[in-house]
């Protein structure tokens, strides 16, 4: 189904619902495809499924509630779920299910300098090979996205990001009220990894039993200084990681410094296995200007 340019403002509205209306790609291609400039389309109450993607983007605004994606397989590229593939994307996604999808990246929803606002909605059983089993974005500068009375849980991916993947632009995404639970990486950040310049903010939110294959068990951050990282009233539990931070991972290299604020948080039973002391709650690695001054710090 191609929703063009010339078709703004379309509403395609199911008065069954989701459960008894379906939208099948026969596996042949994207079940709904949002073309360039098309705006304020809105999707509701459907089962979306079988396709490539089970919605593609490209340079179009649209709003997806009250439905179902699922049992979408992009194995050649990204976003199985949601394929959002320009910078002038923008997602709304409603009281919706995006689940049992695959992709290399973002298997869920994958955003490559789109942007999004999820509200009421879960984001389960996701597989990635590459990075961000539930959601993956490559940032854009200056654009805010929000997650809001979300969860992302038993997503996977071969490398980082089990639940979520953020890196680059200068944008910020806010997580408020939300569970990231029991998402799994190959490597670095089981529930979330940020890299570079991207901004993230979790509140008010829980992220737990969520392990990763080698740091960060919860949260892996990572990059450059420009970036940063907030958690504000939010509980960390149950997570692991293989090697360093079963909670927390932060790495800044050479030269910069970190940049993560935590507070009115709870971490309880977080565990790291790596030798040493490897930080089961938190592990901050940096290093200063002098090589030879390098630290690791651990909790």
């Amino acid at each position: 189904m191609c929703i063009r340019d010339s078709d703004d403002n379309t509403y395609l509205v199911s008065s069954c619902g989701k459960d008894d209306t379906v939208i099948d790609g026969s596996g042949t291609g994207d079940v709904i495809d949002f073309t360039w400039n098309n705006n304020g389309s809105v999707v509701d109450g459907f089962s979306i499924t079988n396709g490539i993607s089970g919605v593609h983007l490209h340079g179009a605004q649209a709003t997806i509630s009250n439905s179902s994606i699922y049992g979408n397989s992009n194995s050649a590229a990204n976003g199985g779920g949601v394929n959002a593939d320009h910078g002038n994307d923008f997602l709304t996604l409603v009281n919706s299910e995006v689940f049992n999808n695959s992709a290399i990246n973002g298997a869920g929803l994958a955003f490559n300098q789109g942007n999004f606002v999820i509200i009421d909605s879960t984001i389960r059983n996701n597989t990635a090979t590459g990075d961000g089993g539930g959601l993956w974005l490559n940032g854009l500068a200056g654009k805010t996205n929000s997650i809001t009375g979300s969860t992302f849980t038993l997503n996977s991916s071969g490398d980082t990001g089990g639940g979520l993947h953020l890196t680059n632009g200068t944008g910020i995404v806010n997580i408020d009220k939300s569970i990231i639970s029991t998402n799994s990486s190959g490597t670095r950040g089981g529930g979330i990894y940020k890299e570079n310049s991207i901004r993230a903010a979790v509140a008010n939110s829980i992220i737990s039993d969520n392990g990763s294959g080698t740091e960060g068990g919860a949260i892996a951050s990572v990059g450059n200084s420009i970036g940063s990282f907030s958690l504000i009233n939010t509980t960390l539990a149950g997570n692991d990681a293989t090697t360093y931070g079963g909670a927390i991972y932060t790495y800044n290299g050479d030269y910069n410094p970190c940049n993560f604020t935590i507070r009115n948080s709870v971490f309880w039973n977080n565990v790291a296995a790596g030798a040493g002391f490897p930080g089961h709650n938190i592990c901050l690695l940096y290093t200063s200007p002098s090589p030879r001054d390098r630290t690791r710090s651990r909790m």
